[in-house]
């Protein structure tokens, strides 16, 4: 039987910390949890979380505090993922088999974690070697026929090593019986993560790993100009190797050696069955590299850290002209104080870029200590988010949609060519915006009063606010004389994001807990209320018909974001091999797209209307093997055109094997 193990915490600091230590708060999915879901895949366990969407944008990416996915790093054990698509990671590529714990680091991270760490951060921490044992697990499901993992564990007195292995064989789902193909088409995934530790000295760790992942994806849909079915597959391929040296100097002086690698491939080919034509040929590839060193003192109640490092990114693509490169160092600093009742931590970072202003990224956390059961405390912080490859040198053209899309750096040059072959009719935007995109910056509060009480009851309540300068946004600039339309990223819009968070724990009895959640978000365009208060942004009313002026009432805010979240879970352990849970989440209405002409979230038919999705399960410990079943989307919620990551209603299956080779038994 899987115990829970003590909340140790990485992601605040990139030091192993409580969360007792901390003055930030740190969301915690453990092992247990993660079990007694029956997740496989990390998107599985995150859409069980209230103030946490997973929206389907390219992928399946996340949605923290209002905002995209791509203001949110995802970290394997502290090392960044790469392979976004339109600046999306998708989260069905992480498996959780052999993951100990995920920490989900609300508001920003840029201080210690630099770009893409805006909205936050979500490590997820792997199982570390240990002992010797191997471990089969399957998963049996309407959508994953099968999903099979195991993991073989080996230690020796200095050397500790484990290997873990996932194949998935998905026929994917179909939410719309009248659209040709399925809403997930049929794919299958291997996953293959190995991890190597050896004691090098009484002072000296050094840990390795290496993780690849593989998948295959078939595509199938209908074109009518001319009509045709194309189909064909997507190839996808992500390796990430890491290593890391521990040493310690004596009890005060720690220095930490990191270096990673990561890649990323995408080929895709997709053909007309009736002509044979290729519909299209895309090919992808990235390289991320980044070393890194860090130093650890501490003297009295002060801890000081000290790191440098550098990243190193290159990116080749039919969409771009030529092979674009990326390199920057950066340096960071952090000083952690606890005394008596207080506890401060300041941390900022420096980002050195060429081709993009350079980024200075402070923040400043306190936390106090009422009592025994009581803490509260707050921060402030500033984020950044560079452009991605993507908004600077795409150069990408559909000519049987009609459009063209051009990063802000390829723009001014293919428009200057344009002009001088008299083909374009007419600039839609400024043109002295051309050219000069900026990286995106926020300032971001908090605030959090903490309640710890006796028999593991304990509260959590929290207010944030993000404000967002130099939102880059993609839009028409211009337009070409055979009417096609030219896109481009421009810094443009100024947002904020704000709430309220509440989370609780109440231990009804030895055996029955009940846990719940809620979120109140309010994400608006600065700009567009600004519009409203000067009376330009006008509607037709849909009773009367008549043209008014809209007010900051009708104002939906930003697009696919919910004012309301919540999570009911109550969950059951008998002490005696039986587990069971079941938990109920919930989110508002939310903006789909414009309909009325207006730019603007205002009308009843623009919105989504709210759902709830119900989770049910149940585990039985019983010597080595442990049997598990449920039941998730309990209430059959679909939505093929808004949430299509959501399939229906899905019943599983599985089972856990585990042999303990140290003992010479099954454990």
């Amino acid at each position: 039987m899987y115990i829970d193990q003590p909340e140790v915490i990485i992601s605040a600091t990139k030091m192993a910390r409580t969360q007792d230590q901390l003055p930030i708060p740190v969301q915690v999915i453990g092992k247990k949890e993660i079990q007694q879901t029956g997740a496989m895949r990390l998107q599985d366990i995150l859409q069980q979380q209230s103030g946490i969407n997973t929206v389907s944008m390219l992928g399946t990416g996340v949605q923290m505090q209002g905002l995209d996915p791509d203001y949110t790093q995802i970290l394997i054990d502290g090392e960044p993922l790469t392979g976004r698509s339109g600046g999306t990671l998708d989260l069905s590529r992480i498996v959780l088999g052999n993951v100990r714990q995920i920490e989900i680091l609300k508001g920003p991270a840029s201080s210690l974690y630099g770009s893409n760490a805006l909205a936050g951060v979500i490590n997820i921490i792997t199982d570390q070697p240990a002992g010797k044992s191997m471990t089969v697990r399957t998963l049996v499901s309407p959508i994953q026929l099968p999903d099979i993992q195991t993991s073989l564990q080996w230690s020796g007195k200095k050397i500790k090593s484990s290997l873990f292995a996932d194949y998935l064989k998905s026929p994917g789902y179909d939410l719309d019986n009248e659209t040709y193909g399925k809403t997930v088409e049929p794919y299958h995934q291997v996953t293959l993560h190995g991890k190597i530790s050896a004691q090098l000295g009484t002072y000296t760790k050094w840990n390795a790993s290496v993780r690849n992942v593989s998948q295959t994806q078939w595509n199938a849909y209908e074109v009518t100009t001319p009509a045709d079915i194309v189909t064909g597959n997507t190839y996808q391929k992500e390796w990430l190797a890491a290593t890391n040296l521990t040493h310690f100097w004596n009890q005060h002086l720690k220095h930490t050696y990191r270096f990673s690698y990561s890649t990323f491939s995408q080929d895709l080919l997709l053909l007309r069955q009736e002509s044979g034509n290729v519909e299209e040929n895309f090919q992808f590839y990235q390289q991320f590299l980044k070393p890194e060193w860090q130093q650890e003192l501490i003297f009295r109640d002060l801890t000081w850290h000290l790191g440098a490092g550098g990243e190193w990114e290159e990116v080749q693509s039919d969409r771009y002209e030529v092979t674009r490169r990326r390199a920057h160092p950066y340096g960071f600093t952090q000083l952690e104080w606890n005394h008596a009742s207080w506890q401060l931590l300041a941390s900022s970072r420096y980002d050195n870029y060429v081709d993009i202003a350079s980024s200075f990224s402070p923040k400043l956390s306190l936390k106090y200590q009422l009592n025994k059961s009581v803490s509260a405390g707050g921060g402030w912080g500033q984020g950044f988010k560079v452009p991605d490859f993507r908004q600077l040198y795409l150069n990408f053209a559909n000519s049987v949609a009609g459009y063209q899309v051009l990063g802000a750096i390829e723009l001014p040059t293919v428009l200057a060519d344009l002009e001088s072959q008299n083909l374009i009719d007419q600039y839609l935007v400024n043109t002295s915006q051309f050219g000069n995109i900026q990286p995106e910056r926020s300032n971001s509060g908090q605030f959090f009063i903490n309640y710890e009480g006796k028999g593991g009851n304990r509260m959590q309540l929290q207010l944030f606010r993000n404000d967002i300068n130099q939102l880059i946004e993609t839009l028409p600039v211009a337009r070409r004389t055979n009417g096609q339309l030219i896109y481009s990223y421009l810094n443009l819009d100024r947002v904020f994001t704000q709430g309220i968070e509440w989370c609780g724990t109440l231990q009804l009895a030895p055996q029955w807990q009940l846990k719940s959640s809620y979120q109140f978000l309010e994400a608006k365009d600065k700009q567009v209320l600004d519009a409203i208060d000067q009376g330009t942004i006008y509607r037709r009313n849909p009773e009367t018909l008549k043209t008014e002026r809209l007010t900051r009432k009708d104002y939906g805010g930003l697009f696919n974001r919910s004012a309301h979240q919540a999570q009911i879970q109550l969950m059951f352990d008998s002490h005696n091999g039986w587990q069971a849970q079941a938990r109920y989440t919930y989110r508002s209405r939310f903006g789909f797209a414009d309909l009325n002409g207006n730019s603007v979230l205002d009308a009843a038919n623009e919105y989504v209307a709210g759902y709830g999705v119900g989770y049910l399960s149940v585990q039985k410990y019983w010597q080595a093997w442990i049997f598990k079943a449920g039941v998730d989307n309990l209430f059959n919620y679909r939505n093929a055109a808004y949430l299509p990551q959501i399939p229906g209603i899905t019943p599983y299956l599985g089972f856990e094997y585990q042999i303990d080779f140290h003992n010479h038994n099954h454990k």
